[in-house]
């Protein structure tokens, strides 16, 4: 024993030599590949340029210098560890490769109980924290699989039971960006920690107390005079907390916190009369809303609202929802009562909004828009909405809709349309109806549409045209959501071109997505008749047209036909020399008896 002991003894004193030539094979076994090793003045050890990875993770680390073994051991037997046992880390950087999927979903179970995990983490450090010198990271960073910055950590320093981070996380507004966490974490004593948001002149103070069966978080966040304050306090046993508070007269919200897309059209927000309780699984809670959003080259419009609400974990009571702005209101008008299990309601419940679009700018609209929906019982489980929508006057850019009616139902994943009518620009000018469903669960389509416009309304965009008579026609709307198929037809209409005999048309066609179509149609006039089958098909920077079968009749002249396919196309993207160049025919040949015509 005696000669082990003088063995060990000589191999702690020489390490600093033999140390920086095996370490790399020894850091190879755990999975570190390590590219220098090197004994520092200091008898410190630097390690360069260190990497991991796994099928979960790859990490790679720029240095870790660490203290010599002797110097370490001789520290901690003295019981005060000094800068001669810092571990120093710098240019951390982790990339998680775990993949997109979402983790599964726990069971209460197997779900980490915060008074266990508290316990756990205290007995630790009580256990090795004695061990631990004082740490100091710095340039590190976490990535997702994609290479995203998920979080940058400029700074963390431990020495003695004292924490200091500074965090940058990625995506969130500037405001938020950059945040400071101190730390107390003596294993005995209550935790204390603070966060700064210093931008946005946040405060955050939390407390973290043990109790001898249980655990309490208090909290408090506070920007000035204003404050937030909540409490939770968890039982052995229990992931879920038995009493949560939360509660505040009120906090203003900096428009500055939120993401740039919301942001830039608040200019104030609060909330007020804040206050949360849990108790037991069971909750209550209200608040109030107050702000001024500001729209595109518009005064600032006042807005506001409230909520009131209770519940458990299978059952949701939304007793007060309401919302008011100068350009419309939305409101409750009767509780809703609803089963979270299934999305299902005990009662039946309406909302009532109605919104006068010429009173906002966010969009380049107006109209009245009045909507009722109305949430009942459902016998199968799952949502069970019915709604009504109604507006008139309706403008959109250069468009307009004298009259829209929407009515319909969502009975669990199935959205079904009852009637849907739309009235162009005057009640007169005709109307376009469609009726159906989607299950939202498969994204199948399976909708039938009927259109019967009025002349007057569609000689404008058809002039030197003129249609004589109503525009009539009917089909389907069925694929899926990502790749809708129409189908459909025209029925027979006239057109008048001036000095022309009046020309007769009609004409069927098919959708594969939005991009292709196929037409077969027919024109007649002056016993003359064109029969024409062709496919256009959009593509990156060009359409297609393909024109497969073309026949033209005349009892005065031979009958002409199209030999072979034929194809025309038009670039719309990129330059061109001038813009006949735009156009290619490729082709084209009619043939007929005794005569041809061809391009």
């Amino acid at each position: 024993m005696v000669y082990g002991l003088l063995a060990g003894s000589a191999l702690l004193v020489t390490s600093s030599w033999w140390l920086p030539w095996t370490l790399p094979s020894l850091l190879r076994v755990v999975g570190l590949e390590v590219r220098a090793v090197e004994r520092l003045e200091t008898g410190r050890l630097l390690l360069s340029d260190l990497s991991y990875a796994s099928d979960a993770v790859r990490g790679s680390l720029s240095s870790l210098e660490v203290p010599a073994p002797q110097q370490y051991l001789w520290e901690r037997w003295r019981g005060d560890f000094t800068r001669a046992s810092l571990l120093q880390v710098k240019g951390l950087s982790v990339q998680m490769l775990g993949g997109e999927a979402e983790p599964e979903a726990l069971e209460p179970a197997e779900r980490s109980e915060p008074f266990e995990v508290a316990r756990q983490v205290r007995e630790a450090l009580e256990a090795y924290g004695a061990w631990v010198p004082a740490l100091l990271l710095e340039d590190c960073s976490l990535r997702s699989a994609r290479g995203d910055l998920l979080l940058q950590l400029p700074m963390l320093r431990l020495r003695d039971w004292q924490l200091s981070v500074l965090l940058e996380p990625a995506g969130l507004p500037e405001a938020l960006d950059t945040l400071k966490l101190e730390a107390v974490l003596e294993p005995s004593e209550a935790w204390t920690a603070q966060v700064l948001a210093p931008a946005a002149g946040l405060d955050l103070q939390l407390l973290l107390q043990s109790r001898e069966a249980g655990l309490e978080l208090n909290f408090e966040l506070s920007r000035a005079t204003e404050r937030v304050v909540g409490q939770l306090s968890f039982s052995a046993g229990t992931w879920l907390p038995l009493r949560a508070s939360l509660q505040s007269e009120r906090l203003s919200i900096d428009p500055a916190w939120l993401p740039t897309e919301l942001g830039q059209y608040l200019e104030e927000a609060a909330l007020s009369q804040l206050n949360i309780d849990w108790e037991q699984g069971a909750y209550t809670g209200a608040l109030k809303l107050q702000g001024a959003v500001v729209p595109p080259e518009r005064a600032s419009l006042p807005v506001s609202g409230a909520l009131k609400f209770s519940g458990d974990l299978e059952r949701l009571r939304v007793d007060v929802l309401r919302f008011f702005a100068d350009s419309g209101q939305l409101h409750l008008n009767q509780p809703l009562e609803i089963d979270l299990r299934d999305g299902s309601v005990s009662e039946r419940a309406a909302f009532q909004a109605n919104f006068d679009l010429s009173q906002q700018a966010f969009v380049p609209a107006t109209g009245q828009v009045d909507m009722r929906l109305s949430v009942v019982p459902s016998l199968t489980g799952g949502p069970n909405v019915r709604f009504d929508l109604s507006a008139v006057d309706l403008s959109y850019e250069t468009y307009a809709l004298a009259r829209v009616d929407l009515e319909g139902r969502l009975e669990g994943s199935l959205l079904t349309l009852d009637t849907a009518a739309l009235q162009p620009a005057s009640a007169d000018a005709g109307v376009v109806e469609l009726s159906g469903q989607t299950d939202l669960s498969t994204e199948v389509l399976d909708f039938k549409y009927k259109l019967a416009l009025a002349p007057d309304s569609l000689n404008a965009m058809l002039e030197p045209l003129v249609l004589s008579g109503a525009l009539n026609g009917q089909g389907v709307i069925v694929g899926d959501w990502d790749r809708p198929r129409l189908e459909g037809d025209f029925d027979s209409l006239t057109l008048q071109y001036p000095n022309l005999k009046p020309i007769t048309v009609s004409a069927n066609y098919q959708s594969e997505g939005w991009q292709q179509w196929s037409v077969d149609a027919s024109a007649a006039a002056g016993g003359a008749r064109i029969e024409a089958s062709l496919l256009t098909r959009a593509e990156q920077d060009r359409v297609l047209l393909e024109l497969s079968r073309l026949r033209w009749s005349d009892p005065v002249r031979p009958t002409l036909e199209l030999p072979a396919p034929a194809q025309f196309s038009y670039r719309f993207g990129g330059e061109a020399e001038f813009p006949e160049s735009r156009f290619v025919l490729e082709d084209f040949r009619l043939l007929g008896v005794d005569s041809a015509i061809e391009l």
